[in-house]
């Protein structure tokens, strides 16, 4: 652990520590897309899944509803989130690793079918190094879905200027789709640019 990740570990222990009880109450509110992101990966054949960020878990319970006999795994740095997933989700395997040079292979029994980036790629330091070691990761014919903060661009001003500073003091930084997310093979934008969902396909 270099010294800037172990700088973000620590916020996003002091950050988390505060309020990972409420959080997800919160983000329902401002996190959109990820139930849409959800039905696409429900709709795909896996047996392997891992998310980079899981948080709280919110997505993984939601996953492992209807895939019980699937496997799945969590690369989450932050020590408060890691101790609530593994009292509340003993079935997810985590890794407390950077998403950019995390080793998804030796977490569950073989590479991933299925990686999802679920508002998390925003505060990656090294958004591209994370996308593409998940990618040369994946099992052959894998796929990595992203869901995140998109560029605001059809946002009144006002309203594109407080999100802004607002996810600035959070540590976020929305998605440069062009340069963050790039050769996806599904591209989606909502709510006036507010977020993006993206899925990359590994065909080889």
């Amino acid at each position: 652990m270099n010294s800037m990740q172990k700088q973000h570990k620590d916020f996003l222990n002091h950050y988390y520590g505060k309020i990972h009880h409420l959080y997800d109450l919160s983000r329902k509110y401002f996190l959109f897309g990820r139930d849409t992101v959800l039905k696409m990966i429900e709709n795909d054949r896996w047996k392997r899944l891992i998310e980079i960020g899981p948080g709280t878990g919110r997505n993984l319970q939601k996953l492992h509803k209807n895939n019980k006999k699937c496997e799945f795994g969590g690369i989450e740095p932050c020590d408060v989130m890691r101790k609530h997933i593994k009292n509340k989700y003993p079935w997810v395997k985590l890794s407390p690793d950077f998403a950019e040079d995390a080793k998804f292979e030796s977490l569950l029994s073989g590479k991933p079918d299925i990686i999802l980036f679920s508002y998390s790629l925003s505060m990656m330091q090294h958004q591209e190094r994370s996308i593409q070691n998940a990618f040369n990761q994946l099992a052959p014919g894998g796929k990595i879905y992203i869901v995140d903060f998109g560029n605001f661009e059809k946002i009144p001003f006002a309203f594109k200027k407080f999100m802004t500073i607002f996810l600035t003091k959070f540590h976020v930084d929305p998605l440069k789709v062009n340069t963050s997310i790039k050769g996806a093979n599904f591209l989606a934008h909502g709510l006036m640019g507010y977020y993006v969902i993206a899925r990359l396909d590994k065909t080889f």
